[in-house]
């Protein structure tokens, strides 16, 4: 959101044509008076990016990122929707790697006390591999990432402990 002037005006064209309009953050830059304008212009959904149910793994993935901003600024959609009656819906992304892979109820039950939608993905999806030409150090970092095979049964567990907790009220994407 480093553009944010261009985000609004963004938002505000794509929602008078008629689009509804998404938007994945970090949450770093955002604060309560940027939400508001946000979801003023017609924002319909906002997803956060947690990668961790606890702040040791968040930053382990995320690097530079902010638990305590990311929480914060779920907090704050929360209670803006409840003060202001806004729609616009909540999701909190997680990328599925060797740290996290045991975390994801958690993440999912973090995201539901936020009335948000947990989405997972995984940590080694087809577009971030090495193509030619480019850095082989990304694509190591990336591997580095990835569920090892020593770790496969217990994400698989985990995601059975996730299917158990979904309900009418759909909690995990």
């Amino acid at each position: 959101m480093l553009r944010y002037d261009f985000v609004l005006d963004t938002v505000r064209y794509a929602t008078s044509k008629g689009i509804a309009v998404g938007m994945v953050t970090n949450g770093s830059l955002l604060n309560e008076q940027r939400m508001v304008a946000l979801a003023d212009a017609g924002l319909h959904r906002i997803a956060f990016s947690l990668d961790g149910a606890n702040e040791e793994t968040h930053e382990r993935i995320r690097m530079r990122g902010s638990y305590a901003k990311v929480l914060s600024n779920l907090s704050m959609c929360q209670r803006l929707k409840k003060e202001r009656g806004y729609t616009f819906r909540v999701h909190v992304n997680s990328v599925v790697t060797r740290f996290n892979s045991e975390q994801l109820v958690t993440i999912a039950q973090m995201a539901k006390s936020f009335d948000a939608v947990a989405i997972f993905q995984p940590g080694d999806v087809p577009q971030v591999e090495q193509q030619a030409g480019s850095d082989p150090a990304q694509s190591a970092t990336i591997a580095a990432l990835a569920v090892d095979q020593n770790g496969i049964d217990n994400l698989g567990k985990e995601i059975d402990r996730l299917l158990e907790l979904q309900t009418g009220d759909t909690v995990v994407a």
